[in-house]
């Protein structure tokens, strides 16, 4: 029995976690669509990532994978439909989208995508949108629909905005948005800041930042939106695992930033399998799970919620230069 390699892309955007590159067996040969897509109310532009599965009995899967003319269709239509309009997207190179291909088996030039200037389309939360890929004579390749992910907002005062870090307590921290009910997983994370200087040169400040994974995967729990509670003692924990205790350094917290990544019903459906992939710029192959009608690959909605600006309590400040688990970090 001839059997086909399906290589391509797929992503978990931001979400998410990491793939091999390795190869899956699937049946006898046909043509058969590899599509990736995210679409987002955030996005200036959508972009689709449309591959093929092949077969040469007589070459490498290898060095078939580093030939383009077997990676992308030739004269195909990529079009979402929204509200009965179609709007047809133009197919660019990614690498000079600011999207380049990461270094793998596949060939990185060119990388082609499918292209949709958001103003073109103008898509808000809720919008139920389909895409539809069609070949040269108009006969459909695969189609697949997504309701769009509407904006969320940080409860004001889940967390306040100077958070009182305590080793012996708790923070809450919710989300929240009065129209979506497409968003059904999320991912948490922090950016923290802080200002380094030396004893010799107390006014010469460096800024220093790092990032805090408080969360992922979260399920959608409550009806409209989420919370986590993030114990306290974790923070004092992260500054220590991320922060040098040189003596001869001075250090000033100054802010903390909140993002949370929201995924749609299939991107929720395509992490609960557990194989999720690393993005557009991938090299990496497709996981069995798909919501093509006839293809593989995964079309969906994403949303990025970004909240600047956290502070700490005078409170707080006192516990990370006095804690023994940290005050050697010298924050004053």
């Amino acid at each position: 029995m001839k059997r086909i390699f399906i290589l391509s892309v797929l992503a978990c955007g931001l979400l998410f976690s990491a793939c091999s590159n390795e190869f899956d067996l699937v049946d006898d040969w046909k043509s058969i669509p590899i599509v990736y897509g995210f679409l987002s109310v955030q996005d200036s532009a959508h972009y689709i990532r449309v591959e093929k599965a092949f077969l040469d009995p007589e070459t490498s899967a290898l060095d078939i994978a580093r030939n383009p003319d077997s990676l992308y269709y030739e004269d195909i239509t990529v079009q979402l439909i929204k509200g009965g309009t179609s709007y047809t997207m133009t197919r660019v190179d990614g690498n000079l989208e600011g999207y380049p291909r990461k270094d793998g088996i596949f060939a990185t030039t060119p990388n082609y995508l499918y292209k949709l200037d958001s103003a073109s389309i103008a898509l808000k939360g809720r919008d139920i949108v389909k895409l539809v890929i069609t070949d040269a004579n108009d006969n459909t390749l695969t189609e697949a629909s997504t309701e769009i992910v509407s904006d969320y907002f940080m409860s004001p005062s889940s967390p306040s905005d100077q958070i009182n870090w305590d080793p012996d307590k708790t923070i809450r921290v919710r989300w929240r948005s009065t129209t979506d009910e497409a968003g059904q997983f999320y991912d948490v994370k922090a950016t923290i800041f802080y200002d380094e200087s030396t004893v010799e040169n107390p006014t010469d400040f460096v800024r220093k930042e790092f990032t805090w994974n408080m969360g992922d995967k979260i399920d959608r729990n409550n009806e409209d939106g989420a919370d986590i509670r993030v114990d306290g003692a974790s923070f004092f924990n992260v500054m220590v695992e991320n922060v040098d205790n040189t003596e001869s350094r001075l250090r000033y917290f100054r802010e903390m930033t909140i993002e949370v990544d929201v995924g749609g019903k299939e991107l929720f459906d395509f992490v609960k399998v557990g194989q999720a992939n690393t993005g557009i710029t991938s090299a990496q192959v497709i996981p069995s799970f798909t919501n093509l009608s006839n293809g593989l690959g995964l079309f969906s909605s994403r949303y990025r919620l970004t909240r600047k600006g956290y502070r700490i309590t005078g409170t707080a400040n006192d516990f990370l230069k006095d804690l023994d688990l940290t005050k050697e970090l010298n924050f004053q």
